[in-house]
């Protein structure tokens, strides 16, 4: 009779266990990987625009400010709509999916911006 070694049976799946660790283990070190690209960028534009109000409040020196909210959310769109239309090449409907708004909207940003 030919029996299974038990030992055998043992040591391929103490293999296979560990192939899917290391594998899971390669997963876990890409999906890091991304976290921290997108978190440094995101961490990039939040310090580009700390620093340009920064620059913008010392320029204004004792002057009063007004409309700061517009005209941060103005300076930060153009850029963004024109990146994402490149990105997207004009695809209006993947460049509205990408940036999570309707298409109407999108449509309407790109008009008041000059980007139509």
């Amino acid at each position: 009779m030919n029996q299974a070694n038990p030992f055998s049976q043992e040591r391929e799946q103490i293999v296979n266990e560990q192939f899917e660790q290391e594998e899971q283990a390669e997963q876990l070190a890409s999906l890091t990987e991304k976290f921290e690209k997108y978190s440094m960028s995101k961490d990039s534009i939040q310090e580009a625009v700390h620093k340009n109000l920064e620059k913008y409040f010392r320029d204004l020196g004792e002057q009063p400010a007004s409309n700061i909210y517009d005209m941060v959310v103005l300076a930060v769109e153009k850029p963004m709509l024109e990146m994402v239309m490149t990105r997207t090449e004009s695809n209006q409907s993947q460049a509205a999916e990408l940036l999570g708004i309707n298409r109407n909207t999108l449509r309407k940003k790109l008009q008041q911006h000059g980007l139509l």
